[in-house]
């Protein structure tokens, strides 16, 4: 007797997903977009310095300003409410080390002597020194010093002693300068900086004839 065929099922037909369309998202121009800020606050400069929600890096500082010509600067800046906008913070400045400051600025920045600028920084103030030994060793001592404006000039060891002493005239008055204002700012009587910059100019002013 033959025997019957074996029956395989049918292979089971598979059929892909129904398409959906997608939710229509719709592309705004960036220069529509608003723009987010926070944290504003006044500089000293006249600008705005913010927080920008950058859509992709997330919040960066930005100084925001009316004079910002690009498209960007534009937008923050129109974009910020001035109620938003806290004061600036004020500088704290230390009197005492901006005194400090000056006396060195002053004390180094040279003096005006027959014509010529002589530099009085750290390692000029060196030279002179000993520049005066020399001349106190020797009358007849002669050197082309080279002044601060690039100049060379004869000098004589009369010339050098003058020079010397005037040197340290300048670095004693600017010590003593300090010293002053220091006691001035202790009792209150100074308490500017452009104050301190007052006395700086009296105490260093050339003597009138």
């Amino acid at each position: 007797m033959p025997e019957e065929p074996i029956e395989t099922p049918p292979e089971e037909l598979t059929f892909p997903p129904a398409y959906v369309e997608p939710p229509f998202t719709p592309i705004i121009p960036e220069e529509l977009l608003p723009v987010e800020y926070r944290n504003a606050t006044h500089s000293r400069d006249g600008m705005v310095d913010c927080e920008v929600n950058h859509p992709e890096y997330g919040w960066l500082p930005y100084s925001a300003s009316a004079a910002d010509e690009t498209d960007f600067g534009k937008r923050v800046w129109d974009a910020i409410d001035p109620n938003d906008v806290l004061p600036a913070v004020p500088v704290v400045i230390d009197l005492h080390d901006y005194t400090a400051k000056r006396r060195w600025e002053i004390e180094t920045g040279g003096l005006s002597f027959a014509g010529a600028t002589i530099a009085t920084d750290a390692q000029s103030q060196t030279k002179v020194l000993g520049a005066r030994v020399a001349a106190d060793a020797d009358p007849n001592f002669t050197t082309q010093w080279k002044a601060a404006g690039g100049e060379f000039i004869q000098l004589n060891a009369s010339a050098i002693i003058a020079i010397s002493n005037a040197v340290l005239n300048h670095i004693s008055t600017c010590f003593s300068a300090e010293a002053e204002i220091m006691g001035q700012i202790a009792t209150n009587d100074i308490t500017t900086v452009e104050q301190i910059d007052t006395a700086f100019d009296i105490a260093l002013a050339p003597p009138t004839e």
